[in-house]
């Protein structure tokens, strides 16, 4: 699972590396989305 999301990043990666302030916002978006997926994850494995 984790080399398949690393894969993925590298292919995201390459693909916004002509515009670097576009991925910065872009990986920002991205994190604050796996933040939120894995929080509630992981608090309805705790509940």
């Amino acid at each position: 699972m984790a080399k398949m999301n690393f894969q993925y990043y590298d292919i995201l990666t390459t693909f916004f590396d002509g515009m670097s302030q576009k991925h910065i916002l872009f990986n920002k978006l991205i994190n604050k989305l796996n933040n939120l997926t894995v929080r509630g994850f992981n608090y309805s494995i705790m509940n």
